[in-house]
């Protein structure tokens, strides 16, 4: 089958945890072509700014389209949407252009432009998305669905060799993630600055731009601040002996996501801790293969106890590996992944 791939760029999170998919359907057979956003979705452009670099990014998308009308693909995967606008004009056109339409949807965009993705979810042939709360906002629009959630590649995340911290040293803590996320360590900031009182601790940052860093309160927290796009992102979550996930519980956006941050985490054998909230309440079984916190002191009560004990530690960490070992990986879910794109159930 020839499949063409609507995405909004190779930097993008969401993209980053899919395209493993699309090589497994190389593998197979499949002749995949890719519409990559340029410049990505959400960047500037760096010597045109983010107003020229819209424009840029919008005759980039009607080249695609063209091509698209020229192309004979057997099925289009759009990745969210092909433009970040209300206007679903562009949408419109991959759908008409299109034989067999599948929306692969990972977050709430839709409570960002209601009515666009409403329409083009309901006009799709199929809809994947990533987790139940997903399913059952597409579900109003749609039967044809398929939960495939975010998922890593086995042969690139190797579990840790062992706890990196045996308490004699500071314990490592870290979090991961895109910049317009960084306001989320607000909800673990203070608990944080109360355990660094008690323990020896570093936390560690992996982000591409560690400004909004600025307006938290840090104080007393040694903070490492790591280029996501300069280092080796496997080896620096193996350097980590916690890993954490704070959401908003009161934050509509929180219900619908998909955790990348815990599911990567738990990838290579982290004890980690997320906010009990959304998707984590899926994905986490508190005290076996990660935790939870509804509050601040929750959140310290977690931090201590693991910082307390790198035999829990370690102990979660490999609940945490078996857990995305059996529902998490690439290679378990390409065979769900190609029906949906083949339209074989």
């Amino acid at each position: 089958m020839k499949i063409g791939y609507f995405h909004g760029g190779r930097d993008v999170p969401s993209v980053r945890f899919r395209m493993p998919l699309f090589r497994l359907l190389e593998n197979r057979g499949h002749d995949c072509g890719y519409f990559s956003s340029h410049p990505s979705r959400y960047s500037r452009h760096p010597l045109l700014g983010w107003r020229a670099g819209k424009l840029l990014r919008y005759a980039n998308r009607m080249r695609d389209i063209e091509k698209l009308k020229r192309s004979d693909y057997d099925c289009v995967v759009l990745e969210t949407e092909l433009f970040h606008t209300a206007n679903g004009t562009l949408e419109g056109s991959i759908r008409k252009h299109s034989k067999r339409l599948v929306y692969d949807i990972d977050d709430a965009v839709f409570l960002l432009f209601p009515a666009k993705i409403r329409e083009f979810a309901a006009t799709a042939d199929h809809v994947i998305v990533a987790n139940t709360r997903l399913a059952e906002w597409a579900s109003q629009y749609t039967s044809n669905i398929s939960i495939i959630p975010t998922c890593i590649d086995l042969e690139v995340y190797a579990p840790k060799s062992e706890v990196s911290s045996s308490g004699d040293g500071p314990t490592v803590i870290g979090w991961v993630g895109s910049p317009s996320n960084l306001c989320m360590l607000e909800h673990c900031a203070e608990a944080l600055r109360v355990i660094a009182r008690e323990h020896p601790l570093e936390f560690r940052v992996i982000s591409s731009n560690h400004a909004p860093l600025q307006k938290i309160d840090f104080s007393g927290v040694k903070v490492h601040r790591i280029d996501i796009d300069a280092c080796d992102l496997i080896d620096e979550l193996h350097r980590l002996d916690v890993g954490v996930m704070p959401l908003p519980a009161s934050d509509r956006w929180s219900w619908y996501k998909c955790n990348a941050k815990m599911i990567q985490y738990m990838a290579v054998g982290l004890a980690a801790i997320g906010s009990d909230v959304g998707f984590n309440r899926e994905l986490v079984r508190h005290g076996q293969n990660g935790m939870l916190a509804a509050n601040k002191d929750e959140w310290i009560e977690c931090l201590r106890s693991l910082i307390r004990s790198p035999e829990q530690r370690q102990a979660i960490g490999k609940q945490a590996r078996e857990t995305i070992e059996s529902r998490f990986t690439v290679q378990r879910r390409i065979d769900e992944y190609e029906r949906a794109i083949l339209g074989t159930f």
